[in-house]
């Protein structure tokens, strides 16, 4: 077997593609198992945090008050373990037999100590499996006949060295690759002079097309730029890309085929479950971990349950309320109407949200989370079998995953631990998830371009080098330990590469992909600001001060294409106009039932109307949890509807509201309002607190003074009007003992609104509400809104509440109430009904050429673009 061996090409697709028997490149990883396979040591994969609870109770077991990591320890155990199992694992791969000198320091004492409870407990690191090898090979040699090393034999850790010098070597050594007489072939020639150590001679820059450096100002633009090159001859370029970005999705939007961007990342759908899982044990409940969980595309309640579920704790956080559970119950009941069972479902909703949860900052008991990993492992577990690849992988990352968490919470069980709190939890799911998955959709497609992330691994001469995104890497680290801890591991045979030596080691690495280009090496910067890769220093210092590279603005390229540049049509976006007109005999019937919200649009902006609820265009919605605005004022309407269903509520004096409120209001925010108990919100929910009680006492006084008997909460309202039915509920419909009705709709805030809108005669919403209730009880009631966060009730007159706050009409509608404004709206309907009739609608999203309303019908405002959902499908203003 021969063997090419390199450090970084393990994971690699940056090798030529040579039809070979009986040969393999590979790095570490992959000589490792090769040679324990043929020396018949065989190894079983661990996940990375069973290593770690292993060590951990090595820790444990000798810790006490002297030992160097005894505070560490006592704070953070699993991070405290991670770290020292690391220390250990270096040592071992650079030489490390378990054992120190007894003059050894206090640390490295301590872990001699801690090696000697880990030797056999502790699944073996990489060093320890060398080693193994190693001895095995002194008595049986693999079948290798040759092993060429891409880097010097002494550059690799002492544990490597052990065993690659007991193997057939050969040294495959970077060599220049293109013509010397070019300019790529003299900075090749130069990089090779300073590998021997000579000094080469300065270079001058030349523009003859074998050294290119580029730079855009955005990865877009220089990501439409290498498509281009690429286009050309995409099987003759390396393309080298340490950090994969924004061009793994950029080639194929122009038909390139995508070569291997496969990265980990812990941010995998599929990895993202058990931590949202995990982040519902606690209370107060994390609402927008709850939010997540339920719109999670691997969710394991149905989609169409937990869709509704979400959008209702977006507008009433929390769970179990009312909201909550009349949700329920209409999923039931639609649930039942389609023949499905209810009762799998409804378990599913008890065990995944309705479950038990824990005072956040104490512990939950360890059994219990790992009963629930356990649920998230089978939830995996049973779509391994899926016949399609790529939901196979990622359902497979979840899976290994949640039995890595749960394998460590059942080893903390085991070494006597009975709760787990919060932060050590998210520390132990870090642990499990390790590096992360990968993306199963960025897989390489044939006749794609070679690709490696690491400079290293360019083994072989490409004819076009293309190093993207030259951007600062990160280097070598300090050791942690002293200079007397260095120089006892040295006496131990722990043999650690100096940190200078680790920076030549890959300043030469860096060199790599320039030498193996052939024809062309093409650079590309990032943007002006961002730190550039110390390669391009040292190339610019190989070059003479007036002569250094130049570097090409590709924006300025783009605007002036050259012959090999793709033209791309530009297609303006569509103008905004006033009006549209509808195709011939196109038709917008009136709808059977209109509401207040419906005929706002249709008034004010048809527009929106026609596309709402003729064209049927529902918004793209991300449902998150609502502002305070909008919590506010649906967590005290829910509290006032539930204080007035009270058959005594209107007998309550202030003592006993004050009593009744106290645990009412904490259930409701509890239930419905649970995102202001989260952390940093305190003196938030306080401050709503003293506003709601202050309100609802101020209301309470207003309707004694009212003489009110009766008060009923959210009275859904019917009736007709010229357009065809009309509905509407009111918050508050109250009744004197005359018989005498008001409504009182109440608002959040709005203090200067509202009362603008009584001075106006423009109060549409409570007027149709009046008139709905005049078309049932004969009567117009008086109309009135309370400003709740101001404790103000404000009406046209005192009338009906002789203490509101009266808002004096202005002149020019001071003889006109809401049977006017009643009027005026019919007017203003039938008119809109006209234009509709000839094809013509409306788009008013500014004030320019705002269509003029009748003399006798409704003054004509703007509504507020901000909750405009259509506003993009307006058109566009052409900027100047």
């Amino acid at each position: 077997m021969r063997i090419r061996f390199g450090q970084d090409l393990d994971g690699e697709h940056g090798t030529l593609r040579v039809d070979e028997l009986d040969a393999k490149t590979t790095g570490p990883l992959g000589l490792l198992g090769i040679l324990e396979m043929q020396l018949g040591l065989p190894h079983r994969e661990v996940p990375a945090i069973e290593r770690v609870m292993a060590y951990r109770e090595c820790l444990k077991r000798c810790d006490h008050p002297d030992r160097f990591y005894h505070k560490t320890f006592a704070v953070d155990d699993l991070e405290t373990a991670r770290t020292l199992l690391d220390w250990r694992d270096q040592w071992h791969l650079h030489g490390w037999s378990g054992v120190f000198s007894k003059e050894a320091p206090a640390r490295l004492s301590d872990m001699q100590d801690v090696e000697t409870e880990a030797s056999g407990r502790v699944p073996m690191s990489e060093g320890q499996r060398l080693a193994r090898v190693a001895a095995r090979m002194r008595k049986r040699k693999p079948r290798i006949s040759v092993l060429e090393l891409c880097e010097p034999l002494e550059w690799h850790p002492w544990a490597w060295q052990e065993v690659l010098r007991q193997l057939p070597l050969s040294m495959q050594s970077p060599r220049p690759s293109a013509s010397p007489d070019c300019l790529l072939g003299k900075l090749q020639a130069a990089f090779a002079a300073q590998a021997s150590g000579d000094l080469p001679p300065k270079l001058h820059w030349v523009d003859d097309g074998s050294l290119a450096i580029v730079r855009g100002e955005t990865p877009v633009s220089a990501g439409y730029w290498l498509s281009t090159l690429l286009s050309r001859s995409p099987r003759e370029t390396l393309l080298v890309v340490p950090q994969p970005d924004a061009l793994a999705d950029t080639l194929p939007v122009y038909d390139l085929p995508r070569p291997n961007f496969q990265e980990l990342s812990a941010f995998r759908p599929a990895l993202q479950f058990l931590p949202l899982v995990l982040s519902q044990l606690w209370t107060p409940v994390d609402i927008h971990g709850l939010i997540k969980f339920m719109a999670h595309p691997l969710c394991s309640i149905p989609r169409e349950i937990s869709t509704k579920l979400a959008e209702t704790v977006a507008a009433y956080p929390g769970i179990g309320g009312e909201p909550w559970q009349e949700t329920v119950s209409k999923l039931q009941s639609r649930w039942k109407e389609k023949g499905l069972e209810w009762e799998r479902a409804d378990e599913k909703i008890r065990f995944w949200l309705e479950h038990e949860r824990y005072p956040l900052g104490e512990t939950a008991p360890i059994t219990y989370v790992a009963e629930r990993v356990a649920a998230v492992a089978d939830h995996f577990r049973v779509r391994l079998g899926d016949p399609d690849p790529v939901r196979r992988a990622v359902f497979q990352g979840g899976h290994a995953q949640a039995v890595a968490c749960q394998t460590a919470l059942l080893a903390l069980i085991e070494q006597g631990e009975t709760g787990i709190g919060i932060s050590k939890l998210q520390v132990l799911v870090n642990q499990c998830t390790s590096k992360g998955a990968g993306n199963p959709f960025r897989f390489a497609e044939a006749g794609s371009c070679r690709k490696i992330s690491s400079p290293g691994a360019a083994v072989d001469p490409a004819e076009r080098v293309v190093w993207w995104q030259l951007q600062a890497p990160s280097l070598p680290k300090p050791y942690p330990w002293s200079s007397v801890e260095l120089a006892s591991l040295l006496a131990a045979g722990v043999r650690m590469p100096g940190v200078t030596e680790e920076l030549r080691k890959e300043a030469l690495n860096w060199q790599k992909p320039i030498l193996a280009a052939q024809g062309q090496a093409v650079l590309v910067l990032p943007p002006a600001g961002q730190e550039v890769h110390p390669l391009w220093l040292m190339i610019e210092s190989l070059f003479e001060d007036d002569h250094k590279p130049q570097v090409a603005d590709l924006e300025t390229i783009l605007e002036r294409p050259g012959p090999g540049c793709r033209q791309i049509e530009a297609k303006p976006l569509p103008a905004l106009k006033r009006w549209w007109r509808m195709p011939q005999g196109a038709t917008l019937s009136p709808r059977d039932k209109e509401s207040f919200s419906s005929l706002e649009a249709f008034l004010f902006n048809p527009y929106q109307w026609v596309l709402r609820y003729h064209a049927k265009l529902e918004p793209g919605r991300i449902v998150v949890a609502g502002d305070s605005f909008l919590l506010f004022g649906n967590l005290s309407h829910s509290l006032v509807e539930r204080f007035f269903r009270w058959p005594e509520a209107l007998r309550f004096d202030d003592e006993a509201l004050r009593a009744w409120f106290a645990p009412a209001f904490d259930r409701l925010v509890e239930t419905e309002g649970a995102l202001l108990l989260m952390p940093g919100r305190k003196t938030e929910l306080q401050n709503f607190r003293a506003e709601l009680l202050r309100a609802m006492l101020a209301l309470q006084a207003q309707l004694r003074a009212a003489g009110v008997v009766k008060v009923e909460p959210e009275v859904e309202l019917a009736g007709v009007f010229v357009g065809g039915h009309l509905t509407g509920y009111a918050d508050l419909l109250v009744t004197r003992a005359d018989g005498r009705r008001a409504i009182i709709d109440m608002k959040w805030a709005g203090g200067k609104k509202y009362p603008d809108k009584l001075a106006k005669n423009r109060h549409l919403q409570l007027t149709l509400y009046g008139e709905l209730v005049r078309q049932q009880y004969g009567v117009w009631p008086d109309l009135s809104y309370f400003i709740i966060s101001q404790a103000k009730l404000i009406a046209p007159d005192q009338g009906f509440f002789p203490n509101a706050q009266r808002i004096m009409r202005d002149d020019d509608v001071k003889d006109e109430g809401a049977l006017e404004l009643w009027s005026r709206f019919l007017v203003t309907w039938n008119w809109r009904r006209e234009f509709l009739d000839q094809g013509l609608i409306e788009v008013a999203v500014d004030d320019s050429e705002v269509a003029v309303a009748p003399a006798d019908g409704m003054a004509l405002e703007i509504l507020n673009q901000n909750y405009n959902e259509y506003l993009a499908l307006a058109g566009w203003e052409e900027e100047l």
